[in-house]
């Protein structure tokens, strides 16, 4: 797990173990450039597990910014090395981390939230953000008091910032990355995403809320017609031209205990909701989660099944992610079984690395994804 190098805490604290030392002495992994990450040689780099589909996934795998090819199913951990060098910083596991890849650049937006036992201000919660390159060389961020829910979110113009943080409620705010504050607003948001003309939409419960530019401040709301469905929308996407948006549609089950979703686009030019894709019958209706939209809008990555985790780290369940075109007429069927789901539809597979190095399994081929959101990028 990452955290910055301005976050310090007694060396007493810190928990230096021979584990520790074989991790980061095995196994280093890094990242040369979004066009061209470095990866095993031995974890197959000439094959293509997903014909036919091209450029990056980013997501975290156990809590670790991972970047996949997608064509090849290849994929390498950012390097950790200047965090480790420092050895003052605090063991691993003590707060979670999220982090998301920038719109344009070779850079990240880490979130840490639940920073605790800060030297200077101890049994406070504080959340804080910072960035990460390609390379990974940290940049200072923003401190902020109170939890962050979620990650923070980089604006199309990579000078903004959103993060929704609770404080006596939930408050969206937006900053500039030499950390002014630029707006807030209170709001109760399910989830929340930047439109790709810098405006922000969020969710709360059947309503979706369009903001002003680089603005918390309400420009246009769509509420959800009882024909979509029950539930509350979820786990936001926007496509790259910026007029549809995808999403989750989750209720919980009978018993108030299984959580069940389905899985939904909306055209923002003429309000129109279309069901993009169903589970087959005889898989588990665990539901959908996360979706991500390909760089030219024509494909949709979707998660769907595992089960919910406490953070990162421990994300839960592991679920699958399928490849659908994206066609607002046409609902498609997922499954795990080839012969269940739509003639369009893939199941994208991935090669396994163990990313402690106790095992060598980087020929081993997975259909499972973690439980955290992904991103797929040029």
């Amino acid at each position: 797990m990452l955290l910055p190098h301005f976050l310090k805490l007694n060396p007493k604290t810190l928990t230096p173990t021979v584990f520790k030392l074989l991790f980061f002495g095995s196994f280093i992994f890094s990242i040369t450039s979004l066009q061209n990450p470095s990866t095993k040689p031995e974890n197959n780099p000439n094959a293509e597990l997903n014909s036919g589909i091209s450029g990056k996934f980013y997501f975290q795998l156990r809590g670790e910014p991972v970047l996949m090819d997608l064509n090849s199913g290849n994929y390498s951990f950012f390097n950790k090395q200047a965090w480790e060098d420092d050895k003052s910083n605090p063991a691993m596991g003590i707060a979670k981390y999220y982090s998301k890849p920038f719109p344009k650049s070779d850079r990240i937006l880490i979130s840490i939230r639940d920073a605790l036992n800060w030297p200077e201000k101890i049994g406070e919660n504080y959340s804080l953000t910072l960035i990460q390159d390609f390379e990974g060389k940290f940049y200072p961020g923003l401190k902020f008091k109170y939890d962050l829910i979620e990650g923070a979110e980089v604006a199309p113009d990579e000078k903004h910032f959103a993060v929704l943080r609770e404080i006596d409620e939930q408050w969206l705010e937006v900053y500039t990355f030499n950390n002014d504050f630029v707006d807030g607003e209170k709001v109760k948001a399910n989830s929340f995403k930047w439109l790709p003309n810098g405006r922000l939409i969020y969710a709360t419960d059947r309503q979706l809320v369009i903001t002003q530019p680089n603005s918390t401040k309400q420009a246009q709301t769509i509420n959800l017609p009882s024909k979509v469905g029950e539930g509350k929308i979820k786990y936001l996407s926007a496509s790259p031209n910026g007029k549809y948006v995808s999403f989750a549609l989750v209720y919980d089950g009978t018993i108030n205990v299984s959580t069940y979703s389905s899985f939904w686009t909306l055209n923002l030019e003429t309000n129109n909701f279309h069901q993009a894709a169903t589970i087959h019958q005889d898989d588990l209706k665990t539901g959908f989660k996360y979706s991500s939209w390909s760089p030219n809008g024509k494909w949709l990555a979707v998660y769907q099944g595992g089960f919910g985790g406490s953070s990162a780290l421990n994300p839960g369940g592991m679920g699958q992610i399928y490849i659908l075109p994206f066609d607002e007429l046409q609902t498609y069927v997922v499954s795990t079984k080839v012969e269940n789901r739509s003639a369009e539809v893939s199941l994208l597979k991935r090669y396994h690395i163990n990313p402690y190095g106790n095992e060598k399994q980087s020929t081993k081929i997975k259909e499972d994804f973690p439980n955290t959101e992904f991103f797929w990028l040029d």
